[in-house]
């Protein structure tokens, strides 16, 4: 088990999946690959995006609140992986831009 996850979802990457190309019934693998992943530790989504995700009764709504554990995760900065070194790369690279 990972101590951080390795990648965060955003709502829109699961949303323009079961939209689009990777429908669920269309390519099943893509959802088995997601399902894997995020019980690995390898994928997790905050709650923000669960709430997102769930908001409807569309078939990724029901996928997404059988998977509550892994994408409804409270968004800390230690839960993020966030430290100080790391948090303050995103700031330089802003500033000197």
């Amino acid at each position: 088990m990972r101590l951080f996850p390795a990648y965060w979802l955003d709502a829109n990457v699961l949303i323009q999946a079961s939209k689009g190309p990777y429908r669920m019934e269309r390519v099943p693998q893509f959802w088995t690959f997601i399902d894997e992943h995020l019980e690995q530790g390898n994928l997790r989504a905050p709650k923000m995006v669960y709430d997102e995700l769930t908001d409807g009764n569309d078939h990724l709504a029901q996928w997404c609140k059988q998977r509550r554990k892994y994408l409804s995760v409270n968004a800390s900065k230690n839960r993020l992986g966030l430290d100080k070194e790391r948090s303050e790369f995103p700031l330089y690279a802003t500033r000197s831009m």
